[in-house]
């Protein structure tokens, strides 16, 4: 919340469009939408402490987000996520990680350690799948987080890259988070 957007450019199979003259639809085999924004201080909301890159690439394989964070200061962070995925809850009953291919019930804050993805699915319905193959590294960080959000309509599933962590002024962080969603039926 704390995030001033700062510019947009958008390729469309390699070719630069602008986005305000997009009028009608048009077939395309993939969508680079590059993003910046500035994260300000939470405390005053005026001091700028971080640069913010996103690139969304959308393709046959799914959706992919890169990003890279540019610290430009000293900060204290209780809890980063760099990536969530927030289906409907009537869609996700349960979940799945790389490690542990065995289905469970999704019930209540549920952390789930050292894997490179999961997936929250309905029994003969859509999965959800959240990879985080690329993020920097903390000892307090490689989770997901998985929450049935108490009464609201969608589940949430976090990667948490870091918990009570210092970064520095210079540090840059990089990562890359891959979605997919497909039919399980």
């Amino acid at each position: 919340g704390d995030e001033k957007f700062t510019g947009i450019r958008l390729l469309v199979d390699g070719q630069e469009r602008e986005i305000t003259t997009l009028s009608e639809l048009t077939r395309f085999d993939n969508i680079r939408l590059q993003v910046e924004s500035e994260g300000y201080d939470p405390a005053d909301h005026k001091t700028i402490v971080l640069k913010h890159f996103k690139e969304y690439i959308i393709d046959a394989n799914g959706v992919s987000i890169k990003q890279r964070v540019e610290w430009l200061s000293d900060c204290e962070l209780n809890a980063c996520y760099m990536a969530m995925m927030p289906p409907l809850k009537d869609l996700t009953d349960f979940y799945y990680t790389d490690v542990d291919p065995t289905p469970k019930a999704i019930t209540g804050d549920l952390t789930v350690n050292n894997c490179a993805s999961a997936t929250l699915f309905k029994i003969n319905g859509l999965e959800y799948t959240m990879s985080v193959p690329r993020y920097p590294k903390y000892d307090t960080g490689n989770k997901f987080l998985i929450t049935d959000n108490g009464g609201n309509p969608y589940n949430k599933m976090y990667f948490v890259v870091c918990r009570g962590v210092s970064v520095k002024c210079t540090e840059v962080w990089e990562s890359q988070t891959e979605y997919i969603i497909k039919n399980n039926v």
